[in-house]
């Protein structure tokens, strides 16, 4: 990782700069048994954790700051890590790699070097079955945890979502789907589609009549009243992005009177689109 990294991840840019081995080895995206900022439990995903165990090396050299080989629930970063070693580089960037099953790295060790062999991943943090080691990166500086795509070689084809089941949800809890509503009354909705973790979006832009009115960038998560939230035009905590077990957030969005056309714009890793519009009349 070079020294410019950080103004990378400023400018949102969507295509890895650098070419960064991941901790273990296979890189299909269903090497994942979850996806940053998707859900654990009642919290958003501050990295990904892997379907399957094997050696853990370090992707970057740096100083130990943590060890531990008991199961630790660490608030900062909403995950019960379990056994864990946490490595700060030169860029004030933590690596951290949780759900160890056995830790090579001796209690006197300072530093590692790249590539280092550290562990073996298991199961002492995360409890999903045959789960490997969870890997999260942390922003000292800005206090932000990093979505490791951003910093770390992405496989060049990459599933998009699909958007299905597109829905206005008003804060009264009324339901209306865009595919068949043909009127709506003039007030401020939650938009969702269906679903589906195991191909997350990674950018969403919404537009109402051509006028962009959400940008959400699943990038990085930054702290919001003690909670992990996801920057957009608002900084969405869970509850707002998965508010049941089928819904996903696209945006939230104010109807006024008139004529109205919603085009969404959904984004992988690989800054590949795909859109859908509707129109209907707001009354």
């Amino acid at each position: 990782m070079k020294k410019n990294i950080l103004c990378v991840l400023l400018e949102l840019v969507i295509l890895s700069v650098y070419a960064v081995d991941w901790p273990q080895t296979s890189f299909d995206m269903s090497a994942f048994n979850t996806q940053f900022a998707g859900s654990r439990g009642s919290v958003l995903s501050a990295g990904v954790v892997y379907s399957h165990q094997e050696n853990v090396k370090t992707v970057d050299s740096g100083e130990i700051i943590f060890i531990s080989s008991k199961s630790k629930n660490l608030s900062q970063f909403d995950s019960p890590l379990g056994n864990t070693v946490i490595v700060i580089n030169e860029e004030n960037l933590m690596n951290i790699y949780g759900n160890l099953d056995t830790i090579f790295v001796k209690s006197y060790q300072t530093g590692v070097s790249e590539d280092e062999i550290i562990g073996k991943s298991g199961n002492s943090g995360w409890k999903g079955a045959n789960s490997g080691l969870e890997f999260q990166v942390a922003d000292i500086i800005s206090k932000t945890v990093i979505n490791p795509f951003i910093l770390f070689s992405k496989p060049e084809s990459v599933q998009l979502p699909v958007i299905g089941n597109v829905t206005a949800v008003k804060k009264t809890g009324t339901v209306y789907n865009l595919s068949t509503v043909k009127f709506l009354p003039s007030d401020m909705y939650y938009l969702y589609f269906d679903k589906n973790e195991n191909c997350m979006p990674f950018k969403i832009v919404v537009f109402v009549n051509g006028k962009e009115v959400e940008n959400i960038t699943y990038n990085m998560l930054k702290i919001k009243e003690k909670r992990l939230s996801l920057n957009g035009k608002n900084d969405y905590i869970f509850d707002e992005i998965f508010p049941g077990n089928n819904r996903q957030l696209i945006s939230s969005v104010i109807l006024n009177k008139g004529k109205t056309i919603v085009m969404i714009k959904f984004y992988d890793m690989n800054n590949n689109e795909k859109s859908i519009s509707y129109s209907f009349e707001v009354r």
